[in-house]
């Protein structure tokens, strides 16, 4: 997993959310689409949504996708 730069952060219902984007390399699952979710297990789970549709790798060696990472950071002010 490479971090990227935030792109921002944006306010929901008075929540500050901020987005964390970031790629993701994988073996090879047919199926994959944008409208699923990684689920990232390591200290913490986290739960990230797929931004890009995934690009195959190889001759289904693997794939790459872009996926955000969504936090709230709570109101500053």
């Amino acid at each position: 997993q490479e971090v990227l730069p935030s792109r921002g952060e944006s306010t929901a219902g008075g929540i500050n959310i901020a987005e964390r984007p970031a790629r993701v390399r994988t073996r090879y699952v047919e199926g994959i689409t944008p409208a699923m979710r990684v689920v990232y297990l390591d200290r913490d789970e986290r739960v990230m949504k797929i931004l890009t549709q995934p690009v195959e790798i190889g001759r289904r060696q693997g794939l790459e996708f872009m996926v955000a990472d969504f936090t709230t950071s709570g109101d500053a002010a």
